[in-house]
């Protein structure tokens, strides 16, 4: 190999090095301000109260913002709501899974089934998933909320991490995740929808992530 084709080639390897270097430790700080307090404990018929999350809840999560209480109407069975926002993907803070998260605290995951959604005018993908644990059944819906949007997989939010590191844009995202009980023989929870379709404007104008 020659001299000016072992130049090029080292010059490459640095490049590539400090490429990956600034893709794992530069960060461009989120733009906005989170806020939970916009999220209302009631709204017509819907009244909610606040939940705290454990201290060993907290360490294992390790997102800067969570937002975690429980809705219900006269009529309705509760819905759980819970929001976990990261101002960053990078450093070992990356948004979890509920697939993951709800196994290791001794849920199993009956199944899970992806289902087109419209909300607000905005059409976009959830997770539908049946959990139970001792005997009680539970319908969850989940999603992620980026820069970039609603995205319905673990593998899709990689791929967000990675195109605006490369663009240069903010990392942070959340998870909204949307629990209630699920009778017997029934495979969905009406009462979540409604809950969404109610509170969903709350929700995504307490986090800094649409435009």
């Amino acid at each position: 190999m020659d001299r000016k084709a072992i130049i090029i080639m080292s010059a490459a390897i640095i490049l590539a090095g400090l490429f990956s270097w600034y893709l794992r430790w530069v960060e461009i700080k989120p733009s906005g301000e989170i806020d939970f307090g916009v999220i209302p404990l009631s709204d017509g018929d819907w009244s909610g109260q606040v939940k705290e999350l454990s201290k060993e809840e907290t360490e294992i999560l390790r997102a800067n913002r969570t937002f975690s209480a429980t809705y219900r109407t006269p009529t309705s069975t509760e819905v759980d709501v819970f929001i976990a926002y990261f101002t960053s993907q990078k450093y070992g803070s990356s948004i979890h899974s509920p697939r993951n998260c709800l196994p290791g605290s001794g849920w199993i995951i009956g199944s899970i089934k992806k289902t087109p959604w419209t909300l607000e005018s905005r059409s976009f993908i959830i997770n539908k998933m049946i959990i139970w644990r001792e005997g009680r059944r539970f319908m969850v819906y989940y999603w992620y909320l980026t820069r970039n949007g609603e995205i319905d997989s673990e593998l899709g939010l990689k791929f967000d991490l990675i195109k605006n590191s490369l663009l240069g844009k903010a990392t942070d995202g959340a998870l909204i995740r949307i629990t209630a009980p699920l009778g017997a023989g029934l495979s969905d929870n009406p009462d979540i929808q409604w809950f969404v379709k109610k509170f969903i404007k709350y929700i995504y104008s307490s986090l800094p992530l649409r435009a």
